[in-house]
């Protein structure tokens, strides 16, 4: 029910196989619309700078998005969103494992996720 109603504030997203995982988020939130404009430009070939210009070029990589996404009913305009990421890990059997130490989680996380989001970013562990 959990999927469908608020359980104790929260519902959740089950998500299948190959993952064979859930996701829970705040039970007045919704699915995040903005995921599936980003999945259809990606699968449309269309590709925007910060600016708002199509660039199309395919010079650096496409950031990371979000297996699943949530937001406030009342939409993204409140600057609010919440997602699952998801990244392959090879042969680690724990998440202190896969993550590696606290200093080697926090810049693969900036790497990964900050830096790549935008044209020419830079961004730094503090």
């Amino acid at each position: 029910l959990d999927g469908v109603y608020p359980v104790r504030g929260f519902k959740r997203h089950y998500i299948d196989e190959p993952l064979s995982c859930t996701f829970s988020f705040p039970g007045d939130w919704v699915y995040d619309p903005m995921l599936e404009f980003a999945l259809q430009r990606r699968k449309s070939g269309q590709s925007y700078s910060s600016t708002g210009r199509a660039g199309g070029r395919g010079e650096r990589t496409q950031a990371p998005l979000p297996l699943v996404a949530m937001c406030p009913q009342a939409g993204t305009s409140t600057g609010l969103s919440l997602g699952l990421f998801v990244t392959a890990v090879g042969s680690a059997t724990t998440l202190a494992e896969a993550l590696g130490s606290l200093d080697e989680a926090k810049a693969g996380i900036v790497r990964r996720f900050l830096v790549g989001s935008a044209p020419g970013a830079e961004a730094e562990v503090v």
